[in-house]
């Protein structure tokens, strides 16, 4: 993604089924994404609300993105096309002020004031000069004390706000009175040839947690952070400004200063171009050297039966959702994506981790077992009586196959994740799922004969076909299928095997 953010068109066409991430990406970038896919894009045009972001435009594409973000033939790229910010979209939301810190770099200083000329949401700037560490550290500190808005954002002169970045930033801090700051993503990008050569992901532990992450590497950087305008003056006192911002925008305090005055929220989209070595941003040795677990002190909360995860989310996922679900219960975690290093996880929230293991294979557990996806951290679905449920499939796409099945609710996914989550079987499931929910049982069996043709041992595929049967009237049918959807974990079994 970040060469796509300073290669793309201005208009790009997304021939994939869109959960809105990539297109989100493109409006922060100032890109306007078009809906090319044979499939649903209401699911990315509501993530494209959500965030505060403008929907999915119209328009004469210039290159077309594929699923495994690489462009589709005849477009070789173009370093940063000029093209215009997102536009607003409903009420103006509160004013923003932004801090630039300049010293003597004026041959950078037009690009960074242009990007924060730029923004689509109410913003003042304010540019703090001085050339000595001192004077600018107390520039800073008078600039926190004479900001106007309800929010500020330090941006250090060479360094590029996206054009979407202050939009989708505020509209997360002032969407929840609670939170103390926002921060997002950076792209790092070579200075000398203006390619793009990473993104750090920016922090998505809680606030509690940020300490971990101050130990591994930076947060966020502070370029890519929108903190309340109190929660600066707290964090800063008049009398005590920041010492050397230069170097502070590297530090782990600043970031652990304000999560330290509240709630703070990672929005997990590139907001801000680094131009420079991602060194700064690495991990640093307190890592290694840290004796103690650096996830501090957590409340246990006694949960009946076992906590199986599936995690198929981004940096820190698998910590987010651990800290939030898992408790003294045995503990499954199905790495779908590569975590490294996971040594201070596991120790800290023992289990049995594998890597993207078929979930029925922990049937060895009985009792309550209770699911959760990374990439979807607050779904919290009743538990199962039993893991026979799972059918035999990779881990997203069986969670969300047997939440069709059982009649959960859909996971609201609100971290990037996998880019297809949905598979044939899980999608037929919701296809029945759907059908039933409209009370047109009829449109179900189509989807519902090639889900029992393709997983005649899946308990949940018959439990669907005894809801659809019973839906048309066709009882004795419908007795059957809830005989074999209900007829025991060894049944299931067998006829995977077979």
């Amino acid at each position: 993604m970040a060469e796509i953010l300073l290669d793309a068109p201005p208009v790009v066409a997304l021939d994939f089924d869109d959960d809105g991430w990539t297109a989100a990406c493109l409006r922060i970038g100032g890109r306007t994404p078009v809906w090319a896919s044979s499939g649903n894009p209401s699911p990315c045009a509501d993530a494209l609300a959500h965030l505060g972001l403008p929907g999915l435009g119209v328009g004469i594409a210039g290159a077309t993105l594929r699923v495994d973000l690489s462009w589709a033939p005849g477009w070789s790229g173009a370093l940063l096309p000029a093209t215009p910010p997102p536009v607003p979209r409903g009420t103006p939301g509160p004013l923003v002020t932004i801090l630039l810190c300049t010293g003597d770099r004026a041959d950078v200083l037009p690009r960074t004031l242009a990007s924060a000329q730029s923004q689509s949401w109410p913003c003042e700037v304010r540019v703090v000069a001085g050339r000595a560490d001192e004077a600018r550290s107390a520039a800073l500190a008078d600039g926190i004390a004479e900001a106007r808005g309800s929010a500020i954002l330090v941006l250090e002169e060479g360094d590029q706000l996206l054009p979407g970045a202050v939009r989708v930033l505020a509209t997360a801090l002032f969407a929840d009175p609670t939170l103390a700051a926002v921060w997002g993503d950076t792209v790092v990008c070579d200075p000398v040839a203006g390619t793009a050569t990473t993104v750090h992901a920016a922090c998505r532990l809680p606030a509690a947690m940020v300490g971990l992450s101050a130990q591994r590497r930076t947060p966020a950087c502070p370029g890519a952070t929108l903190a309340r305008t109190s929660v600066w003056r707290a964090a800063f006192p008049v009398g005590q400004p920041p010492d050397d911002f230069g170097a502070r925008r590297v530090d782990r305090d600043l970031p652990r200063a304000l999560a330290a005055l509240g709630p703070v929220a990672a929005v997990p989209l590139p907001v801000l171009v680094l131009h420079g070595s991602d060194h700064r941003l690495a991990r640093t040795p307190e890592w290694t050297a840290s004796s103690s677990s650096p996830f501090g002190a957590r409340v246990r909360r006694p949960q009946p039966g076992a906590l199986l995860v599936v995690d198929d989310g981004d940096d820190g996922a698998l910590e987010a959702t651990l800290h939030l679900r898992a408790s003294d219960q045995p503990l499954f975690v199905s790495l779908e994506v590569p975590r490294d290093p996971l040594d201070e996880v596991v120790h800290y929230w023992p289990g049995t981790y594998a890597s993207q293991a078929r979930l029925f294979e922990w049937g060895t557990h009985h009792g309550p077992v209770r699911l959760a996806l990374t990439s979807a951290p607050g779904w919290a679905p009743p538990p199962l009586d039993d893991l026979g449920w799972l059918p035999d499939l990779r881990g997203p796409e069986a969670v969300l196959a047997v939440a069709a099945a059982l009649g959960w609710s859909s996971p609201l996914r609100t971290r990037p994740g996998l880019p297809q989550v949905h598979g044939a079987i899980s999608s037929r499931a919701w296809q029945v799922r759907r059908a039933l929910e409209l009370g047109r049982p009829g449109d179900a069996l189509v989807p519902l004969g090639a889900l029992l043709t393709t997983l005649p041992g899946w308990r949940g595929a018959w439990l669907l076909a005894a809801e659809t049967y019973a839906a048309l009237g066709r009882s004795d049918e419908s007795n059957a299928c809830r005989v074999r959807a209900l007829g025991g974990y060894a049944v299931e079994r067998n006829a995977y095997a077979s």
